[in-house]
């Protein structure tokens, strides 16, 4: 039996994008306003040790990626697959999942989003959840987290190299039946 590829849950703000100087808003404007874009947006907009983090992670997992950001308000999937690429994120701009979304809608927790998206999709992979502890708060002290399969930064600490062991240890073992609904 062939392991299938890992998933990654994907938040941005706090765990990609320290947003300072730049957030969503200022891609959001970019996109449809070139001239009112900084310079350097796409250099700073990003943390360097967080897409250092990432590149390892998709190198050595090869996982595919499904965004749980709150972006997804803002962007549609040929927008993140751009601005990942112009951030030094290619192989996740070229990893994203076939159904690479899972908002979350009003009412809605991040744990509920990813729930309802596994219930539909999970095929068995190795899952990692990768988001901060303001946006990503319903995970703590879920099945997933005790699991072993999320992953919390610091709101304005991002990913950092201190997580990749716990992140390599989620995408190493993959789930063969689909996760608890306990946690409902």
């Amino acid at each position: 039996m062939t392991t299938p590829q890992p998933t990654v849950f994907l938040d941005i703000d706090g765990v990609v994008c320290p947003n300072l100087p730049f957030g969503g808003m200022h891609v959001y404007r970019a996109l449809y306003r070139l001239e009112d874009a900084a310079p350097d947006l796409y250099e700073r907009l990003f943390a360097p040790e967080a897409i250092e983090v990432l590149n390892v992670l998709a190198e050595q997992f090869k996982p595919r990626f499904v965004l749980t950001t709150t972006w997804l308000a803002l962007l549609d999937r040929h927008h993140f697959v751009d601005v990942f690429g112009r951030c030094g994120l290619s192989q996740v701009a070229s990893s994203l999942h076939e159904q690479w979304d899972a908002p979350t809608n009003r009412g809605v927790t991040r744990l509920e989003a990813i729930k309802r998206w596994l219930e539909q999709h999970h095929n068995g992979e190795a899952i990692l959840v990768l988001d901060d502890v303001e946006s990503g708060e319903s995970l703590q002290g879920s099945t997933l987290e005790t699991a072993g399969r999320v992953v919390l930064c610091d709101v304005d600490g991002c990913l950092r190299r201190s997580h990749l062991e716990a992140a390599r240890s989620a995408l190493r073992r993959p789930i063969y039946q689909r996760p608890s609904r306990a946690d409902r």
